[in-house]
This record gives structure tokens, sequence and C-alpha cells, in this order.
């Protein structure tokens, strides 16, 4: 499986958008990370894939 996520996209300009991003790319790292796939991320800093990343 692959996954991408297309950025760049400050994380904060996510959350203008859905105050809940953090909360749902939260949710999303935890089912990537259990269910054992791999992932590569080359994240902008202070984007959301740079938060994906450490929540991963």
């Amino acid at each position: 499986m692959r996954i991408g996520i297309i950025g760049p996209s400050k994380l904060q300009s996510v959350e203008d958008v859905n105050s809940d991003a953090k909360k749902l790319i939260e949710g999303l790292a935890r089912l990537v990370a259990e269910s054992g796939h791999e992932i590569v991320v080359v994240p902008d800093k202070g984007s959301a894939s740079e938060f994906f990343a450490q929540e991963f």
C-alpha cells in the first residue's frame, strides 16, 4: 500500500478549514502505524504532513 500526503499545507491553514484537523490527523497516523504498512513522509516545517510524521 502506498499513501501520499500532498502538500505543502501549513497545519494552521488546515485547521482554519477544519478545526478538528489535528484530531483527524492523529487518528489517521495511529491507524497507519497500527496497520504495519510503511510510509515515507517528506514534510515541510510546520506542515500537516510534518505533524502526521510526528504522530506516526
